[in-house]
């Protein structure tokens, strides 16, 4: 079997989301399409299978790669993360997720019993705190 390049994957996915989104945005402004109508719901829909098969596929158990896209916005939310570390760091950019998702499949790989974590604002009061680890991201 050959060996999965995580970041090519991750990096197609990502590439591939903001191809569709712009699409979706000029039919939009064409046809005055709802984005929930059923044809954008269906596109969407499609893409989340595609993203989550992709997640299935390079060993991202926790989703990161979803979360990137719908809650960080691809990075211009600067959202944070950490995988049992007390830092939350942002991500902000590809090589961000890929760090992060690559340190999260270490990490499970470890056998620790700590859940990573994210934020969805900037508020770091609100963050749980994990045991510290020896994997950074």
């Amino acid at each position: 079997m050959n060996k999965i390049n995580i970041d090519v994957v991750v990096t197609t996915v990502v590439q591939r989301y903001t191809e569709l989104s712009t699409q979706c945005d000029a039919l939009n402004a064409i046809l005055k399409m709802d984005y929930e109508s059923p044809l954008m719901r269906s596109i969407w829909m499609m893409f989340e299978c595609y993203a989550a098969s992709a997640s299935a596929l390079i060993g991202d158990n926790h989703e990161w790669l979803s979360w990137y896209i719908w809650d960080n916005q691809c990075g211009k939310k600067e959202l944070c993360a950490s995988l049992g570390t007390k830092k939350l760091r942002p991500v902000r950019t590809v090589k961000d997720l890929v760090k992060l998702i690559k340190a999260s499949i270490a990490y499970d790989a470890s056998g620790l019993d700590s859940t990573p974590i994210s934020t969805r604002e900037r508020d770091f009061s609100s963050a749980r705190r994990v045991r510290s680890g020896k994997f950074k991201f």
